[in-house]
């Protein structure tokens, strides 16, 4: 294509098409480094191509040219964005295209892109730029400039307007509220307005930017561009090679169409990312978001099946399994009455999280019912409750249930959870596994966060964590008491208060 140009007799109908096809224009005289470093004309590929497609539709359905792109992560959604920018600027008048990077270094990386696509540019085609120190293109013939720049490092409502913006990594931003505003009051009417990010935990403007356009309250229209877009994201299987399919992963293949090369990649990077792999490969809009940054158990629950994680699949616990429960008391709306049960094996010591009844808004007298009638697992041995909740103990009481208070040293019980949480080297496998129908534990290892200024953890998405630790710290203390020297968990180094 790009030798075609350089041929005069053709520079007619093709040169036409470069200033009013942007896709052309790229694959025709732009030149990007691949991923082995090496300089390589610029084809769209296959989730370039389907983002494209897509905003072309809901341009001409709804007139709509403000995107919010969800993506997985290096599928060169930031790359295309800056070709789009670079193409309005070096083809037309009049024209200011924005980008605004997350940090500095990024920042960087992307102006990089876009001088690359300037130095390469046959010479016919490159408008003449005026030489700036700043990260910008300024083409000063055609009165049209590219500019790169890092979130919060400047008010863009007190600039010139602006043709087309594109937001990178945006649920990375810091204060990305305030600068979105900012950035909508610059746009000129009618111009492009572009957001992508992987995601990020939901406290941030994307995801709640994400929330709206759910609830049909946003100018943006939502992009969703899963890891398994990128027909590259697959390991091919070795000759002979059979995998063997989890459940969990039975469903995913279902639900998505996956190959098993695509299964292959899939395991792959669960194994090196852990809970991050929700959030790099997002395979779903929703489940995404569940990662928050600074996790207060990141680091350690992996949301996936057992030997791998710390999920297991509902069984009928035998009768003979030692059974506990925690319970976390509701106090109004938001907080929930949270009562959960953990048996341990007999055979390998490990604790299971078996049931969990989360709900708000009702009489405690219809709760004790739930924990005197409402499960068909094992009545527990020991029922640890929130100590702070005295009244309600006495109640539960009267009713014929009988809790003890629970310790509610946060710290200790954290490391404790934390511990179990990982793999135990004797047995190659954590000696805390969570059903996997626990919708509502699942969800809170994977929100309960730190706050980051009180050096504590966020009083939210905290109910089963609660509890959980309650009846933790409760067994060890127990089977510390019986001397059961055997016993995986007395391998625990750490104290907990009251030992």
């Amino acid at each position: 294509m790009i030798q075609a140009l350089q041929n005069k007799a053709m520079l007619g109908s093709a040169t036409e098409r470069l200033y009013t096809d942007s896709a052309y224009y790229t694959e025709s005289l732009l030149y990007i480094v691949d991923k082995t470093n090496s300089l390589i004309p610029f084809y769209l590929n296959p989730v370039q191509k389907k983002i494209r497609q897509i905003k072309e539709r809901v341009y001409r359905a709804a007139g709509t040219p403000w995107f919010l792109i969800l993506k997985a992560r290096r599928m060169g959604v930031t790359t295309d964005e800056q070709a789009q920018n670079f193409w309005l600027a070096a083809t037309r008048e009049h024209q200011n295209v924005w980008t605004i990077a997350h940090r500095t270094e990024s920042t960087e990386e992307i102006f990089d892109i876009a001088l690359m696509f300037y130095n390469h540019l046959l010479t016919e085609f490159r408008p003449f730029r005026k030489y700036e120190n700043k990260r910008i293109l300024n083409f000063n013939l055609l009165h049209s400039k590219f500019k790169i720049e890092t979130a919060g490092a400047q008010d863009p409502g007190r600039g010139p307007r602006i043709s087309r913006l594109h937001g990178s990594e945006v649920a990375f931003w810091r204060k990305a509220d305030k600068i979105i505003a900012g950035l909508e009051s610059a746009l000129v009417p009618g111009g492009e307005f572009v957001v992508e990010s992987t995601p990020n935990g939901t406290n941030n403007w994307f995801y709640q930017e994400y929330q709206r356009i759910k609830e049909g309250d946003s100018k943006f229209a939502l992009i969703f561009m899963p890891w398994y877009a990128d027909p590259t994201y697959q390991i091919p299987l070795d000759p002979g090679e059979r995998l063997e399919l989890s459940d969990e992963e039975k469903q995913v293949q279902r639900l998505h169409s996956l190959s098993l090369p695509q299964i292959k990649y899939r395991r792959d990077k669960q194994l090196s990312l852990k809970h991050f792999f929700n959030q790099e490969y997002p395979e779903d809009p929703d489940t995404c978001f569940e990662q928050l940054q600074g996790g207060v158990y990141t680091k350690y629950y992996v949301d996936i099946l057992r030997p791998r994680g710390n999920l297991i699949e509902p069984f009928i616990v035998p009768p003979d399994w030692e059974t506990y429960g925690g319970i976390d008391f509701g106090s109004g709306p938001g907080h929930p009455f949270v009562y959960g049960k953990l048996a341990l094996s007999p055979h390998t010591g490990q604790g299971m999280f078996c049931f969990e009844y989360y709900k708000e808004g009702d009489l405690l007298r219809n709760h004790a019912q739930v924990i005197k009638h409402g499960n068909e697992i094992n009545n527990p041995r020991c029922i640890w409750a929130d100590p702070s909740g005295l009244q309600e103990r006495r109640e539960l009481k009267s009713l014929g249930i009988e809790t003890y208070p629970g310790n509610n040293a946060r710290k200790p019980g954290i490391d404790l959870v934390s511990w179990l949480l990982q793999p135990y080297p004797k047995l190659g496998e954590p000696l805390l596994l969570i059903f996997a129908n626990c919708k509502n534990a699942r969800r809170e290892f994977k929100q309960y966060a730190w706050d980051e200024d009180k050096g504590e953890p966020m009083k939210a998405n905290d109910h089963v964590m609660d509890q959980l630790r309650y009846m933790c710290m409760g067994i060890l203390r127990l089977l510390r008491k019986q001397k059961r020297l055997n016993h995986p968990w007395l391998d625990y180094p750490g104290r907990i208060t009251g030992d």
